[in-house]
């Protein structure tokens, strides 16, 4: 058995140092595989500018740019606690994209947008000409699990019989 594998891989070792031409199977690839077959890149200026996942392969409007950078904009922060006292107000944001929790009270900004006002159930952010309100989710602990019927089993006192 060793001698096949031997002599399998003498033959390969062969046909790479006698080139691809004499492996039998590639002798039949098509020669435009090969780099200098290639056209020059400045030929495939059209295909590179087309956007490869949109549907009609057409690059965006400028309207449709910006909307894009609009709603990136938007929706930047997730709240994660509110925190409401007689002499402050404190609001737990996350940043989109991170697991960092912030700080933030009213005044204070973060990421170009200033806190304006912290209620019990929201925030209100303002940034250049927008704002966006940021409501608390009320996130409910899940509900206890019934016991599974071996648990239950378990739990449950010997009944004993007399007889």
């Amino acid at each position: 058995m060793r001698a096949r594998i031997s002599i399998s891989l003498a033959l390969f070792a062969a046909a790479l140092s006698a080139g691809v031409a004499a492996v039998p199977g590639l002798a039949q690839q098509p020669a435009a595989l090969s780099p200098a077959a290639l056209p020059p890149i400045d030929a495939l200026a059209e295909t590179v500018e087309r956007p490869l996942f949109r549907p009609d392969r057409r690059p965006p409007s400028e309207a449709a740019v910006q909307q894009e950078i609009d709603d990136a904009e938007t929706g930047l922060f997730s709240l994660v606690g509110i925190i409401v006292s007689p002499t402050q107000r404190i609001a737990l944001v996350k940043v989109r994209g991170s697991q960092t929790v912030l700080q933030l009270s009213e005044g204070q900004q973060a990421n170009g947008w200033t806190v304006l006002q912290i209620n019990p159930g929201e925030v209100i952010f303002e940034s250049k000409d927008k704002t966006e309100t940021i409501e608390l989710i009320d996130i409910k602990p899940p509900e206890p699990r019934r016991p599974a019927a071996r648990d239950r089993r378990l739990r449950r006192p010997e009944q004993k019989t007399d007889q």
